[in-house]
């Protein structure tokens, strides 16, 4: 069960400062993986309600055990913490990394923004693929599908399609809204950057996938990238379906 704010709240016997260094670091690995892009110092002190100083020592020994990376704009999940939620559909993952590349990169040289490919297993949102420039958005590889992540046009869109919501996310008005126009659009807290996501339909595969686009507010064209987004989505989703049907004749064939 994972540790927030909210918790330690309702236990007046679990105050902050009785927290142990256990404790502290749950919270705050917590809410470094609830962002779906890097967040800053300033954020994850003030959502997990520690002291400034102790989340910077915190995150300096997460990053030392390669569950948390820097990156220019803040924090965001490291490659052990990745690796871990990565082996059981690695194959899987793989294929759809190598597939979508071409498909991304179609997105990229449209918008001049990140294009990036996520799936939803479980509840949680894998980035496993992304397209970036030097001053474009980045991803983390994954992030857990909470409330405060649906929040996201990304998860947003997943959840929409997935059969398997968690029972967190409250927020049924939205995602019936995205379900039914076929496209999610978010902003972060400040404002100065938005997502685009589609879902990818019928991509054989047991969970739901997206294609979206992230980038700058005002330099980001909504109208034209939700039309690249939609069309590359089909057209993923037909090549995918290639793919399937290849491989399956190749099996039969080996058998």
């Amino acid at each position: 069960m994972s540790i927030s704010p909210a918790s330690l709240s309702g236990n007046p016997m679990r105050s902050k400062e009785t927290l142990s260094a256990v404790d502290k670091a749950m919270l705050v690995l917590n809410a470094v993986i609830a962002h779906e892009s890097s967040a800053t110092l300033a954020v994850l002190t003030r959502e997990t309600g520690l002291a400034k100083a102790t989340v910077h020592r915190v995150l300096n020994v997460l990053h030392e055990h390669g569950v948390v990376a820097r990156t220019e704009a803040g924090y965001l999940a490291g490659e052990q913490l990745v690796d871990a939620g990565l082996s059981a559909n690695a194959d899987l993952f793989a294929i759809f990394r190598r597939e979508s590349t071409p498909f991304l990169l179609d997105l990229h040289r449209a918008s001049g923004e990140t294009a990036s490919l996520s799936v939803l297993v479980g509840d949680t949102v894998h980035h496993l693929n992304q397209l970036y420039g030097h001053r474009t958005c980045r991803l983390p590889e994954q992030v857990a599908a909470r409330k405060t992540s649906a929040e996201s046009a990304i998860t947003r869109i997943l959840l929409a399609h997935s059969s398997r919501v968690p029972a967190a996310v409250a927020r049924a008005k939205e995602l019936a809204a995205a379900r039914k126009t076929g496209i999610a659009t978010s902003q972060c807290r400040s404002g100065v950057i938005t997502t685009l996501a589609v879902a990818v339909p019928h991509a054989s595969v047991p969970w739901p996938v997206a294609l979206a686009v992230t980038g700058r507010t005002g330099s980001l064209d909504v109208n034209s990238t939700a039309k690249s987004l939609r069309g590359t989505a089909f057209a993923f989703a037909k090549h995918l379906r290639v793919v399937a049907t290849r491989a399956s004749v190749l099996s039969q064939e080996a058998g």
